[in-house]
């Protein structure tokens, strides 16, 4: 009796610990795609806002200092912009997960996401040497 009871103890405490270990890496991979995803969204509008930033000089034939100062507050503003969104982004991600993040600010983000596409570059050469 005593060892059927301790076989279904070790039996569960088995199966919740795969349980845990699975969800944990599975939530980890939704994390991680979910962060790329963003990443792109937020990098599409930083280049959106840039071409309209640009098409606003031309236009009003803006040169000179006044435009460069015109690209360093936009690209201030943006920036704080993005660590505001980012940073309510963090505020909803469990304490457990925060390890898993892989940026914070506006920096990170841009280096994150230049890694991942150089990571993806290397793959696919190495996938077209092989073949």
């Amino acid at each position: 009796m005593l060892n059927i009871i301790l076989s279904l103890l070790i039996g569960s405490i088995i199966t919740y610990l795969v349980t845990i270990i699975s969800s944990t890496i599975k939530s980890s991979e939704i994390i991680d795609d979910a962060m790329l995803t963003y990443a792109l969204l937020m990098m599409s509008a930083y280049e959106v806002s840039i071409q309209q930033l640009e098409h606003t000089i031309a236009v009003n034939k803006i040169e000179g200092v006044e435009a460069e100062n015109l690209r360093k507050a936009h690209q201030m503003q943006f920036e704080s912009f993005a660590n505001k969104k980012i940073g309510e982004v963090v505020k909803y991600i469990p304490p457990a997960h925060t390890n898993i993040l892989k940026y914070k600010n506006f920096n990170q983000l841009k280096v994150f996401l230049t890694q991942q596409f150089r990571r993806k570059y290397a793959e696919s050469k190495q996938k077209n040497k092989k073949d």
